[in-house]
């Protein structure tokens, strides 16, 4: 930022203070509705309608245009993105999975895993894929909404705005690698799996040289390949050059390795990036436990905390007055991309169900998934076991009214159907609320005990017929031995 844009920052702060001040207010009473044990929607509407005031407010005094064209994002900005998150989170919380403001957080959360991946520029078309295919379906919700004017403008015009902005790096991302000569594909990935090699290591609390060495000399053996103008040779006759195609992108993917690399072999001279990585192994570690236990209870405004971390991580690995030279900033942007790479995840991995049934849903998901285990294993249950099951599903079964599950206070949830149109001009709705999936979990629920009760019957069936069949082959065996004595007999 050259010294005008920083003239103009200061011109701008100073007078959307009133603006950044009450986004702080938002922020807080947001904040402290994350923290109720049951979030009521109508607490998150009257918020959402004084977020969407004061943006309004915003744009009028920045002349009719929320973010200009290369706008650079001041404090009020920052807040702005923060309060949209948890807002964002909010609705996810209460089950609106599929609502304009539920896809905010999913959209900022590609945009920062692009932001990594340009700074660490090693990457292929299949880690692309998946962002590529979320990006379509977040495309298609934004434009029913807007569409049907489901969302206030001011709203729609912020998360339309960071929607485009994370479009426009994948495009640009996919255009770096699109075109690479196909015989040069080996060598990319091979790279792509020294990257992740460096990852672990980078993620291990303690780590030798020894462990970074062998990664360096498979590079060296890659490096050898590039003759004195290091162009990447099929052979080491000078003449037999591999094609141009995509040379550049290996080199920097390349150079990237190395420096990685030698991130982490000079780390003990580097306290402050040390730190930095300890923390980065602290939040991946935390992310990870709720990955492997806690997915199915998880709150999506919990993950606004680690958020918040990796956001100020960022921000001081890019900002040059803030962080100390360049060492460093390859291999902690390697560690921030994995991090963001689970939030995303856990973004994406939730039920579509409304906060009030998730308890309901769980429940009969676990109770789903053990008589499934059983049926696998093709185990018999005892009566006493059979009572258990029907006793549990009937103690969840008598919370439906005329088909529908309600809530702690004898309501139906709040939530949502979606329209999805078909190519032949058809629509069929889905539910958000949940009920259908809840109604699904339970009658399943209901069809492996019955399966599970035949698997009883046909093995008792089985133990009738074999003890009769051995009966059988015993008064054979003895009748034909019988036969055989009284022939010797008569012999």
């Amino acid at each position: 930022m050259n010294k005008e844009q920083e003239k103009q920052q200061k011109i701008s702060e100073s007078e959307e203070y009133p603006i950044f001040d009450r986004l702080l207010r938002i922020k807080q009473r947001l904040m402290v509705l994350k923290k109720h044990e049951k979030m009521a929607p109508q607490d998150i509407l009257v918020l959402q309608e004084e977020f969407e005031d004061t943006i309004i407010e915003l744009i009028q005094i920045r002349g009719g245009v929320l973010f200009k064209e290369n706008h650079v994002n001041n404090r009020t900005d920052d807040e702005l993105h923060k309060v949209c998150q948890l807002i964002s989170l909010c609705f996810m919380t209460i089950g609106k999975w599929h609502e304009s403001p539920a896809i905010f957080c999913q959209v900022i959360a590609i945009k920062n895993c692009f932001y990594q991946l340009e700074q660490i520029g090693i990457y292929d078309e299949h880690t692309l894929q998946p962002y590529g295919r979320k990006l379509q379906q977040l495309e298609s919700l934004l434009t029913e909404d807007e569409q049907n004017c489901a969302l206030p403008p001011p709203i729609l015009e912020l998360v339309r705005y960071n929607y485009a902005v994370c479009k426009r790096i994948y495009d640009k991302l996919l255009s770096l690698i699109r075109d690479m000569s196909p015989t040069l594909i080996p060598i990319r990935s091979k790279l792509l799996e020294i990257r992740g090699e460096l990852i672990k290591v980078a993620f291990q609390r303690h780590y030798d040289e020894e462990d970074i060495i062998p990664i360096q000399e498979e590079l060296l053996k890659i490096d050898n390949v590039r003759g004195r103008t290091g162009i990447f040779l099929k052979n080491d006759a000078e003449q037999d050059m591999l094609p141009f195609l995509g040379q550049g992108t290996l080199v920097d993917m390349l150079e990237k390795n190395f420096d990685a690399c030698h991130d982490l072999l000079n780390v003990d001279n580097q306290p402050i990036v040390e730190s930095i990585r300890q923390r980065l192994i602290d939040i991946r570690s935390d992310l990870e436990g709720i990955e492997m236990t806690s997915k199915w209870s998880l709150r999506q405004t919990d993950l606004f905390t680690y958020q918040l971390q990796l956001h100020d991580v960022a921000h001081m690995l890019y900002k040059k007055d803030e962080f100390e030279g360049e060492e460093g900033r390859s291999m902690l942007s390697n560690l921030l991309a994995a991090c963001y790479n689970i939030i995303l995840n856990l973004l994406g991995d939730g039920p579509s169900v409304a906060e009030s049934l998730l308890p309901i849903y769980h429940q009969l998901n676990t109770l789903r998934d053990c008589l499934k285990r059983l049926l696998s294993l093709h185990c018999k249950l005892t009566d006493d076991e059979k009572m258990l099951y029907a006793l549990k599903l009937r103690s969840i079964d008598i919370k439906r009214e005329n088909g529908s599950f309600h809530d702690e206070d004898g309501l139906i949830p709040e939530g949502t159907t979606r329209c999805i149109h078909t190519n032949y001009g058809r629509g069929y709705l889905l539910d958000y609320t949940g009920q259908s999936k809840c109604v699904f979990a339970l009658e399943e629920c209901y069809r492996l005990i019955q399966e599970l009760s035949k698997l009883d019957d046909e093995d008792d069936g089985d133990d009738d017929s074999s003890t009769s069949s051995t009966r059988s082959d015993s008064n054979s065996d003895s009748s034909s031995s019988y036969g055989q004595d009284e022939v010797e007999t008569q012999e």
